[in-house]
C-alpha cells in the first residue's frame, strides 16, 4: 500500500506540469482510479478463514463500502487484539 501511495502522489505533482495537455492528464487520472481501486481492495482484505481483517468485530461485513464516488467505513470502532 505504501508503493500505492507513493505512485499516487508522483502522479498528482506530474500532473501539475504546465506543459502537460489534456490526453496526459486523462491518462493520469486514469491510473489515479485504478490506484484508488488498488486501495480499496487492500482496505477490503480478508484472511484464511474469509473474515475482513480492518472491520473490528464486524468480521463478516466488508470493512469500506463505495457508492458512487463515495467511501464508508461498515466496521466496528472497537479495536481486536491478536496474540502472536
Amino acid at each position: 500500500s505504501i508503493n500505492v501511495l507513493d505512485r499516487a502522489n508522483e502522479l498528482i505533482l506530474y500532473a501539475q506540469n504546465d506543459t502537460l495537455n489534456d490526453n496526459d492528464r486523462i491518462v493520469i487520472s486514469s491510473e489515479l482510479k485504478g490506484l484508488l481501486d488498488q486501495l480499496y481492495s487492500l482496505a477490503n482484505t480478508s484472511d484464511t478463514n474469509g473474515e475482513y481483517i480492518y472491520s473490528g468485530y464486524n468480521l463478516k461485513t466488508p470493512p469500506f463500502a463505495k457508492q458512487g464516488s463515495n467511501y464508508s467505513y461498515q466496521g466496528s470502532d472497537e479495536v481486536m487484539q491478536i496474540e502472536v
